[in-house]
């Protein structure tokens, strides 16, 4: 079965909680509907709010909701145990942030709680002390990790850049939103690693804290896509780029490695330079570049419970 599970905690402290698990554990098929679009990607990448409906809330709560504006939200999807294929091992949390806005619509006799979401409590947009001092001989990421830590001192942090980005001269900056800061780190780092291959310095929020890589150090985790959490077919969109749909998923991150199941099914299409690859079908490791998670609870088809993936080939694509 479908599962969600959302926890809302307001400023008055009072957590409301939604989930298509009953308190047993059993899965409650009176469960709401909700439907939700999240996206994860890289701070210096432009992406939109998360966007969660919640239909057929009681009247107390959609009353309460100017109340929520705020509130600290808490989402975990996947699957749960019932359905043949299905993998609760890939559930989990993909939001741990904040509702920036929230409203009520009550039509005729359908009422939902809309919520916008912040995929994390970083808003890269708010204003915040990023005093920047990049020492002579030291690496980039240790100035980045410097400085974040500084900013968020209560954030995680993980992940890792290459030991080559040394600058000859102490630089100092000050940047006051989060956003300019990635993107420029992320200027700086090409700058000093020119090959056209090489993705930059990136900045990405997770519910275990912030993740800094370039591409150059392999990750610690690499997903093993089963040709049964395939929905549809892989399809490539750019040059060394495909866009993979799965069952929705929590275990993927960005930066991760991937890894498709041999033979499994490649669509090109006629802006994707498909005449640069003569294979139907490729398997390999890719790196995931952005995800979205796109889910309609209660809607039947297939493609109303899944995790889009655009992923990043990791070497050269084989021509033959």
């Amino acid at each position: 079965m479908r599962y969600y599970l959302i926890k809302l905690t307001p400023k008055s402290g009072v957590p409301i909680v939604y989930s298509t698990l009953a308190s047993n554990g059993r899965n409650n098929g009176s469960a709401l509907q909700v439907d939700l679009d999240i996206f994860q990607t890289y701070f210096h990448q432009v992406a939109q709010l998360g966007s969660v409906i919640i239909h057929g809330v009681d009247y107390k709560q959609l009353g309460q909701q100017s109340n929520l504006n705020g509130a600290s939200i808490s989402i975990s999807v996947g699957m749960s145990a019932g359905l043949p294929f299905a993998n609760p091992a890939q559930s989990g949390e993909i939001v741990n942030g904040t509702v920036f806005q929230a409203f009520g619509n009550w039509q005729g006799n359908q009422v939902a709680l809309n919520l916008l979401v912040l995929p994390s409590t970083i808003n890269p947009d708010e204003n915040v002390n990023l005093s920047f001092n990049w020492i002579k001989g030291t690496t980039l990421q240790t100035a980045i990790q410097t400085t974040l830590k500084t900013a968020y001192p209560l954030m995680g942090f993980f992940g890792a850049t290459s030991p080559n980005l040394v600058f000859t001269e102490t630089q100092p900056a000050q940047y006051f939103t989060l956003r300019p800061f990635c993107e420029k780190m992320n200027a700086i780092s090409k700058q000093l690693n020119p090959d056209p291959n090489y993705q930059g310095v990136s900045l990405s929020a997770t519910v275990g804290g912030f993740n800094l890589i370039d591409g150059t150090i392999p990750p610690k985790k690499t997903i093993n896509v089963a040709f049964t959490d395939i929905v549809g077919n892989l399809t490539w969109i750019d040059v060394a780029t495909v866009q993979a749909k799965l069952v929705m998923r929590a275990d993927c991150n960005i930066g991760d490695n991937i890894v498709f199941p041999t033979g499994a099914p490649v669509t090109n299409v006629a802006t994707s330079y498909g005449q640069l690859r003569n294979l139907i079908s490729f398997d390999g490791v890719f790196r995931i570049n952005k995800i979205r998670h796109i889910g309609s609870s209660r809607q039947k088809d297939a493609n109303a419970w899944v995790s889009v993936l655009d992923c990043i080939i990791i070497g050269a694509i084989p021509s033959t």
